[in-house]
């Protein structure tokens, strides 16, 4: 059972937001483009499972015979949302992660090759409620 979700629909959470400022970066101008906000369904969790409960849920639900219950040797990372009333799930690689979890801390991380991906893949699994670009164009 997921914290935010449950086995059915979930139940209507506070809306929160969280924020990141993606900067992008062109390296044959001399002036950054704007920047770029992203703010995270609310629903968005990100969870450390050290089972493969993962596994079973996912034989159960292909209506497989799951896997015995085990411990795993190190800790998979995991993506939990809300996407329309389903739950849904996805292990995530180690610098997805870490970008999702800077992202949720609302920190800037930097454009490049993987986070552009994450952010596309982001975008695809519907876990970015508004991408906005920034309009504090402080310059110094």
């Amino acid at each position: 059972m997921f914290p935010a979700c449950g086995l059915g629909p979930c139940r209507e959470r506070p809306r929160q937001h969280r924020r990141v400022i993606f900067p992008r970066h062109d390296l044959r101008e001399p002036r950054p483009d704007p920047e770029f906000h992203i703010d995270l369904h609310p629903s968005v969790q990100r969870l450390q499972v050290r089972t493969n409960a993962t596994s079973i849920w996912s034989a159960l639900t292909a209506g497989e015979l799951p896997p015995p219950p085990e411990r795993l040797g190190k800790p998979q990372e995991l993506l939990v949302w809300q996407q329309g009333t389903t739950s849904r799930f996805r292990m995530l690689g180690r610098e997805e992660a870490l970008a999702l979890d800077e992202v949720g801390r609302g920190k800037e991380i930097e454009i490049d090759q993987s986070s552009e991906s994450f952010l596309r893949g982001w975008l695809e699994a519907e876990i970015v409620s508004n991408l906005h670009r920034s309009s504090n164009t402080d310059e110094k």
